[in-house]
């Protein structure tokens, strides 16, 4: 465990603890590998191209969860090019999905998944869909037509369970701008 407070002191720090510790399994928002491979890059220049941890051996990595923000393909990219060299596997990569109207972790989505480009703006087309629970329905939806799109297209996920809250405590509005539409 790292605080968020010392992750954004020393990132670096983590990736020594993710080999030290041979940890197979951490979970950070987008902007935190970038920080990370940042401090990376300017150490391994500030080294004359070694790796400023010694002994890095991230073999044992089996899944390194990414989540809470947009996925930007050149975090993933720029992560691999820099620590593959160090045992990283081509499959580390796992996007999820998870928000406050739903009651945990929503959508985890397989290593197949599909990443694109949409205009200026980087997002993620889901090719395949997951999940850990059974009665969860996820559909990617045009934000404006509010249709489903076919598998590889890039739009909002929408999410159907249980566990889905049914509006804001205490603000109508809000819920019905966010939770009262439907798919056309």
């Amino acid at each position: 465990y790292m605080s968020p407070d010392e992750f954004a002191l020393e990132p670096m720090r983590w990736l020594q603890r993710l080999s030290q510790h041979k940890i197979t399994w951490a979970l950070a928002p987008d902007r935190e590998y970038a920080r990370v491979m940042e401090a990376f890059i300017v150490a391994s220049e500030q080294q004359k191209g070694l790796c400023p941890i010694p002994h890095l051996d991230l073999s044992n990595v089996r899944h390194w969860h990414t989540f809470g923000q947009p996925l930007h393909p050149d975090t993933h990219a720029l992560v691999m090019q820099a620590l593959k060299p160090h045992g990283l596997r081509e499959n580390w990569y796992t996007p999820c999905y998870g928000l406050a109207e739903h009651a945990a972790g929503a959508l985890f989505l397989p290593h197949d998944f599909v990443v694109s480009t949409s205009g200026a703006t980087r997002r993620v087309a889901v090719a395949s869909r997951s999940s850990f629970d059974s009665q969860l329905r996820a559909k990617v939806v045009h934000p404006q037509t509010h249709t489903e799109l076919r598998d590889g297209q890039v739009g909002e996920l929408w999410l159907s369970s249980p566990a889905v809250a049914l509006g804001y405590a205490n603000n109508v509005d809000m819920t019905r701008e966010q939770m009262g539409v439907a798919l056309n």
